[in-house]
């Protein structure tokens, strides 16, 4: 169920508390890069599952696990927080 998001993510929103780049692997895994060392963002690296159509549970770098809104349409996902921030990104390679 995983497998919409699986891949090498590039941001394309301003969105500073959210990473850069991320990689969600396939077993359930994900990474992240920052640009700006100063900022503590709110994912880092961790774990995420995705138990529905949609949505994402993602554990964040305070060790929370948030569940976030997605939609994917071609190439870019759209993130939703439970603030209803929005931010995006674009799979690479």
């Amino acid at each position: 169920m995983a497998a919409p998001l699986v891949g090498n993510w590039t941001k394309t929103t301003a969105a500073p508390d959210y990473p850069d780049t991320v990689h969600f692997h396939p077993d359930g895994r994900y990474d992240t890069t920052h640009a700006a060392a100063d900022r503590h963002p709110r994912w880092d690296v961790g774990r995420y599952e995705v138990p529905g159509p949609g949505r994402v549970r993602v554990s964040t770098s305070n060790d929370a696990i948030i569940e976030y809104k997605f939609a994917v349409s071609g190439d870019a996902v759209t993130f939703t927080a439970p603030d209803g921030t929005e931010f995006r990104y674009r799979k690479q390679g």
